[in-house]
């Protein structure tokens, strides 16, 4: 049976060879695809050393983004497997930065992540405060996934209390 080959897969690789002989900045990059590639196959153990690698060649960077995206790869990592104070841990480091660069995608993906951990540990306000943080900061631009992850969880917890009006007004503001 043929089976179709995966793009990303593929992309991965090719990446890999042209960050070879680039600075860490470069390497670190491609592990920090790597460790989402993982996460999605929930391969946990290859996306901990993907991410271990990205921020072993950023030690010496200044290139907050990088390290950003690093932090929150390993708070959604740690998010998946059920360890949710590391997760806080390192989405809190992100969240710094990302406060700090003004980047509104890394705010609102953060904050999603926070509220998602919030609901699961049944810890209600403080997820809904993560979310509304999150829909904030993506507020121009509805249609992507961190504000629409965030909605679809802030519904969840608006619909399991109850709040179904409040539910359904999520996206009218």
């Amino acid at each position: 049976l043929h089976k179709p080959s995966d793009s990303t897969k593929k992309h991965l690789e090719k990446m890999k060879v042209l960050v070879e002989n680039e600075s860490g900045e470069y390497k670190a990059m491609y592990y920090i695809a790597s460790g989402i590639y993982n996460i999605n196959l929930s391969a946990h153990v290859l996306a901990k050393r993907d991410y271990d690698q990205a921020l072993h060649y950023l030690k010496k960077s200044k290139t907050d983004s990088l390290i950003a995206q690093a932090y929150s790869g390993i708070g959604a990592l740690n998010k998946n497997t059920g360890d949710y104070g590391k997760a806080i841990q390192y989405l809190f480091k992100a969240q710094k930065i990302y406060r700090k660069t003004g980047d509104k995608r890394g705010i609102a993906v953060v904050n999603g992540s926070l509220g998602q951990i919030y609901q699961q540990r049944n810890e209600i306000e403080p997820a809904k405060e993560y979310l509304a943080v999150a829909l904030e900061a993506m507020k121009h631009n509805k249609s992507h996934f961190a504000y629409m992850n965030a909605a679809h969880t802030l519904a969840n917890i608006h619909g399991m209390a109850g709040e179904f009006d409040k539910a359904l007004a999520i996206d009218d503001a």
